[in-house]
């Protein structure tokens, strides 16, 4: 497929026949499926050589929230890596990376643009904070 999509819904509406718990499209698991591990929903670039594909895109026009997720503990969002450094990289409109949020099995901290390493805790509670500075505003 070079063009279009596999599966397309569309509601040109301006009532979305939803509330606040539901939407256009939902997907509901309401067996018993005790500790059995499931998947709702699946996505999977499976090829090396798709590095300009996006798994996800969430694009969202209005000052409305792109994305909310709801949960119980600590685990609301799980990002798992491939390697033993996870992180969250931030880039405006204009595409220029802001800075990133990075954890290692040992530390979490902030990157600046270039990643230079601007704040960080260590597994010690030490925090170390990186200041370039001259001295002025």
């Amino acid at each position: 497929m070079t063009s279009g999509a596999a599966i397309r819904v569309e509601q040109t509406g301006t009532a979305l026949v939803s509330t606040a718990t539901g939407g256009l499209v939902e997907i509901f698991h309401t067996g018993n499926s005790t500790s059995n591990v499931n998947n709702l929903l699946y996505i999977h670039n499976d090829h090396v050589s798709s590095t300009g594909t996006t798994g996800l895109k969430i694009v969202q026009d209005s000052t409305g929230s792109a994305l909310t997720i709801t949960g119980g503990n600590y685990s609301q969002l799980q990002m798992i890596s491939s390697g033993a450094e996870n992180g969250i990289k931030f880039v405006d409109s204009g595409g220029a990376v802001d800075g990133y949020l990075y954890a290692t099995g040992s530390s979490i901290g902030f990157l600046d643009s270039g990643t230079n390493q601007r704040f960080k805790i260590d597994d010690n509670s030490r925090i170390s904070l990186s200041n370039n500075d001259s001295g002025g505003d």
